[in-house]
């Protein structure tokens, strides 16, 4: 008996764990519709669009130096018909080095998400693959990309294989970009997508299509 119920909450945990605002094949009474993040001179510029059908939802907005360990900067909280507008929110302080931000969507119950991560990078040139959503792709799908510049990218998308699927080009502006990829054709499986923007800088992120 205690195996089972042992095995049960290790289950639980998992599934909890695994959970994101924006999967779709996991019901979180928030949608987290998108995120961003820019850098306006001494200052670091927030906007989060995150519909709810609750009552009310509240927003814990978070930031990282190293992306690992998360401070809490504001709370909000706001009922159904404001949750349809756009959230702004401004970071006052002008700290060194890469800022990260995250948001955790809370419940009036008090369960809870986080979303994905976004940066402003306080550097001359480079970028960053935030996120795909859904991670978990069906047919198109939105990359969000931080850049600290204007640039150019080139986006690939392979199979584990090194087989190439889709290619395409891609300006970037500084802050976050949202960049449509149409993924309906792919065979289900696991991919990457590889970044590399004009200083041949690159990254890469993984998804698995459906």
């Amino acid at each position: 008996m205690k195996k089972i119920i042992a095995a049960c909450t290790l289950l639980l945990i998992n599934v909890v764990a695994f959970t994101q605002a924006t999967e779709p094949y996991l019901v979180f009474p928030i949608e987290l519709k998108f995120f961003q993040a820019s850098n306006a001179g001494q200052q670091n510029n927030l906007r989060w669009l995150a519909p709810c059908i609750t009552d009310e939802a509240t927003f814990e907005v978070q930031h990282s130096n190293d992306n690992k360990n998360f401070n809490i900067l504001t709370t909000i909280t706001a009922n159904q018909a404001r949750c349809r507008e756009p959230f702004d929110y401004t970071d006052a302080v002008r700290r060194s080095g890469n800022n990260y931000y995250r948001i955790r969507l809370i419940t009036p119950s008090n369960t809870s998400v986080h979303s994905f991560t976004v940066v402003v990078l306080n550097k001359a040139t480079g970028f960053e693959l935030n996120a795909l959503l859904p991670s978990l792709v069906t047919t198109t799908a939105t990359l969000s990309i931080s850049s600290a510049t204007k640039d150019r990218l080139a986006i690939a998308v392979t199979d584990i294989n090194g087989r190439q699927f889709l290619v395409q080009q891609q300006e970037l502006l500084p802050g976050t970009n949202q960049v449509q990829l149409n993924l309906q054709g792919l065979p289900a499986g696991q991919y990457f997508i590889k970044a590399i923007n004009s200083k041949e800088e690159q990254k890469q992120l993984r998804f698995l299509k459906q």
